[in-house]
């Protein structure tokens, strides 16, 4: 029996978000490129900034509660969010 034409064909970009620069991504307008800075480079001491960053897009760019909630998850772990940083987070201006 001769082999079946495949239904869905996937082709994908990929990349190492750990050698992309913070800075060259922070302001995206792509949800997923913002969700992701915090596994990019940047110094410590940007850590509250780049959770900023992340947590505003995904606030502008997402109005499902279930989603911003899983969205919310993701980012925290991966910023590595302490309860020193929350007690020390409080909101940049937009631009920051």
């Amino acid at each position: 029996m001769p082999e079946a034409d495949p239904i869905l064909s996937f082709r994908f970009l990929y990349c190492h978000l750990a050698q992309l620069n913070y800075d060259d991504g922070k302001n995206s307008d792509n949800l997923v490129a913002c969700l992701t800075l915090p596994l990019m480079q940047y110094p410590k001491e940007k850590k509250l900034e780049v959770l900023h960053h992340s947590m505003s897009a995904l606030l502008t760019m997402e109005s499902d509660d279930t989603l911003r909630g899983r969205y919310t998850e993701f980012v925290t772990h991966y910023a590595e969010v302490n309860e020193a940083d929350i007690i020390e987070y409080k909101p940049l201006p937009r631009g920051g």
